[in-house]
């Protein structure tokens, strides 16, 4: 059976406003849109920066939940590889989009495990039957 990690005392503020973290994206997403339509190349750069803060809030996140989402944790650095190191793709209104979008879908998944785990919890005793476990 999987250990249990302690709750970090930062766990009720983020789950409380766990609602921030694709809305942080959204903005540089429509900053960066904002950006693209206007001439105005002072817009490109909080997109980077929204993207990069709503990836550092899921891994809070994801670090506040006591089954610790791998997935979700290292969205930063996905952030990192993809915004501030030099490489083949563009730093366009596509990759903000995607990034959001999966930022967005990280999040809800994180919150879908974190709720539907605590709400399913079964508690077996002795007298009740065990689950099987399979055997390979």
């Amino acid at each position: 059976m999987a250990q249990k990690k302690p709750t970090p005392p930062f766990a009720a503020a983020i789950s409380r406003y766990w609602y921030l973290t694709p809305g942080v994206a959204m903005l540089g997403t429509a900053l960066v849109y904002l950006g693209v339509t206007l001439p105005l190349p002072i817009f490109a750069s909080p997109g980077i920066w929204g993207c990069f803060i709503a990836s550092l809030l899921l891994c809070g996140m994801a670090f506040a939940d006591p089954r610790r989402d791998l997935v979700s944790m290292f969205t930063p650095l996905y952030a990192i590889i993809f915004f501030f190191l030099p490489g083949d793709i563009p730093l366009g209104l596509p990759l903000f989009v995607f990034f959001t979008f999966t930022i967005v879908i990280l999040t809800i998944r994180l919150q879908w495990r974190i709720h539907n785990w605590e709400g399913n919890k079964k508690i077996y005793s002795s007298q009740d039957e065990q689950p099987e476990k399979d055997q390979y």
